[in-house]
This record gives C-alpha cells, sequence and structure tokens, in this order.
C-alpha cells in the first residue's frame, strides 16, 4: 500500500463522500444564517460537483490533508471499522464523516468510537482545522453549494 495520496485516490473520495455526508446533515445553514440541516436535500445523494470549485478545492484539500497527515491513524480507523460498516471504503467514507464531525466539535466523531488511543490522536488531529458550514436553500442548485469557515 502506498503512502503517496492525491485527491484521485479511491481513500481520499470516500472520505470526502463522508465529508459532504455529514457536512450537509450536520452543519447545513441558508442564506440567513438559519440551520437547515439534514432539510435541504431530503437525503439525496450529493457528490462533490454539488459545490462550487471554490468549496470543493477547500473540501479536498482538509480531507486530502488531514488523511496524508494522519495516514497510519487512518489505515488504523479503517481496519478496526471495516467488518462493522460493510467494507473498506465503507471505513473510509465513515472517517471522512467523523473528520467533519470532530473538526466541527459535535457531541460525535472519532471519540466516540472507544477508548484506544487512536481515536483520541484522530480527535486531537481533527480539531485543528475547525468546522465548515455548508450554505444551502431550497433553491440552491447543483455546483451551488458553497462552504464557510464556522
Amino acid at each position: 500500500m502506498t503512502n503517496t495520496l492525491d485527491p484521485t485516490d479511491e481513500r481520499v473520495d470516500a472520505a470526502v463522500g463522508g465529508y459532504i455526508e455529514a457536512l450537509l446533515f450536520a452543519n447545513a445553514i441558508d442564506s440567513e444564517g438559519e440551520s437547515v440541516s439534514g432539510a435541504h436535500l431530503d437525503y439525496a445523494p450529493v457528490a462533490l460537483s454539488d459545490f462550487t470549485a471554490d468549496a470543493q478545492t477547500e473540501i479536498v484539500a482538509d480531507v486530502l490533508d488531514f488523511v496524508s497527515a494522519n495516514l497510519r491513524d487512518c489505515e488504523s480507523y479503517v481496519m478496526r471499522r471495516q467488518d462493522h460498516v460493510g467494507g473498506r471504503l465503507k471505513a473510509w467514507r465513515e472517517l471522512g464523516s467523523d473528520f467533519l464531525l470532530s473538526s466541527s466539535g459535535h457531541g460525535a466523531g472519532f471519540f466516540e468510537r472507544g477508548q484506544a488511543a487512536v481515536w483520541t490522536r484522530l480527535q486531537d488531529a481533527a480539531r485543528v482545522y475547525g468546522g465548515r458550514m455548508a450554505i444551502v436553500d431550497e433553491e440552491t442548485a447543483a455546483g451551488d453549494i458553497a462552504v464557510m469557515s464556522s
């Protein structure tokens, strides 16, 4: 397994998918600043391409940086979680979700996985990134979802 990662790596791609899913579920606001978390797309699948170009760049950069900087712990996470979630790539997707939740300071994330030192290291590493909010409205079209730091 190579330690060189780029945005096209399937592990990064799966983690980005989990990150954006958690972002829309837990950290979405409308243009007035009101929470619309979990409501906007009625849980329809959302792709990275549904975000603005700037948002795509920010999301991928954060996920790629986090996974690259913590690759050994991320791989340990996947090994520990893959049987629970139905496979290796699903575990990478869950890792992306936990990264968003942990970096945003939610009451869920890596620390909820158990007492192993790996969970604490990942939780601490995620907090450095700070949170992001998705800005969506009922009229938001594909390609128009923006993000901002929270």
